[in-house]
């Protein structure tokens, strides 16, 4: 039975064997089909950029994503997809952000290194300047931000990804960390991260009936819908 419950999922890697997400596109399917078992209306699509997991180029993961784009047109099912990207920060690099937004918008999904300190501060400032609206991938996991460095960046109008599992398991940590920006109403956004549907699942439904009971109705509605339909909008 599907949820009333309607979510988007801004951050998973369904593309199927652009990078050490999906293997196939069966596998894609069905993600796909739990997703919209649990409610789910739309899904950017986010295969890693300037990851040592990517295997495809950026057009080669463009053309993929019109393969499944027919397939789930061809199944009918009832979901949108829109293409986006995870990239990877690297310093060395001049990067094209504007090939990378999410769904055609000026927001971009940006990871850094979790075992090298990053200037996370100063590059998402530097976006912002160029036009585009940072969201920091994952955010919990930078275990050397600094609170005075949370406080910098929500200032400036960053935005945080939470993963799904930080809610409710995986690391003591990052779920920790997970309570603090909550309790700061830092989040922007609840996303999956999912690559598989072993370890990985598609599971932004149990995250939400997780932490309903414990977050005001309109913050709730904002990380886990509103605010990522903001992207859609803003194609």
């Amino acid at each position: 039975m599907k949820t009333n419950v309607r979510f988007i999922d801004i951050h998973n890697h369904v593309l199927p064997t652009v990078d050490d997400g999906s293997k196939s596109i069966e596998m894609s399917v069905e993600m796909i089909k739990k997703y919209i078992h649990d409610g789910v209306t739309d899904l950017i699509l986010t295969p890693h950029n300037y990851n040592s997991v990517q295997t495809k180029s950026r057009a080669e993961q463009v053309m993929i994503f019109n393969q499944l784009q027919e397939e789930v047109k061809k199944l009918e099912l009832t979901i949108n997809l829109h293409l986006g990207a995870e990239v990877m920060y690297r310093e060395h690099l001049k990067i094209n952000y504007k090939d990378f937004t999410l769904a055609n918008s000026n927001y971009i999904l940006i990871e850094f290194s979790q075992f090298n300190d990053a200037s996370i501060v100063d590059v998402c400032y530097n976006l912002k300047t160029q036009g585009f609206k940072p969201i920091i991938a994952h955010i919990e996991r930078y275990d050397y931000l600094t609170k005075k460095e949370y406080d910098i960046l929500k200032k400036d109008g960053v935005l945080f990804q939470v993963n799904a599992k930080s809610v409710f398991k995986d690391r003591k940590e990052w779920h920790n960390k997970f309570k603090f920006l909550l309790k700061k109403a830092y989040i922007d956004f609840i996303a999956t991260d999912a690559h598989n549907m072993s370890n990985r699942a598609p599971n932004l439904k149990v995250a939400y009936d997780h932490v309903k009971e414990i977050i005001d109705e309109d913050y709730l509605n904002k990380i886990f819908y509103d605010n990522a339909r903001k992207i859609i909008e803003a194609a």
